[in-house]
C-alpha cells in the first residue's frame, strides 16, 4: 500500500476531513505521520497493514515501539548467530 492510500484509509476509518490536516508525510512502510491545522493534538503516526492490524499512536509511542522492535531484532539475530556457532562446534551444518 502506498502512502496516499494509507492516509486515505486513516481519513475513512476515523471520519477525518482533509481540510483539518495541516500536512502529512511518509513515516515508513504503510505508515504516515500526520499534523493537524488546529494544533490541539500532537503529531500522530498511523500505521496500517489491514483492517485487523493497524496502530494510531503519538510519535513518542511510535519511537518507543520502534526501539522495542529493533531490540528484539538484535536479540533474534544474536540467538541465530549463537545457534550457528553451536552447530559448527557439533560439526552440524
Amino acid at each position: 500500500m502506498n502512502h496516499v492510500e494509507t492516509i486515505k484509509v486513516y481519513q475513512d476509518m476515523f471520519g477525518v476531513k482533509p481540510d483539518v490536516i495541516s500536512e502529512w508525510f511518509p513515516n515508513g512502510k504503510n505508515s504516515v505521520r500526520i499534523r493537524f491545522k488546529d494544533r490541539r493534538c500532537v503529531e500522530i503516526v498511523f500505521t496500517y497493514r489491514n483492517n485487523e492490524n493497524w496502530r494510531l499512536e503519538t510519535v513518542k509511542q511510535y519511537l518507543d515501539h520502534l526501539g522495542d522492535e529493533q531490540a528484539l531484532a538484535r536479540h533474534i539475530k544474536m540467538e541465530m548467530a549463537l545457534e550457528k556457532v553451536i552447530r559448527n562446534l557439533k560439526g552440524e551444518k
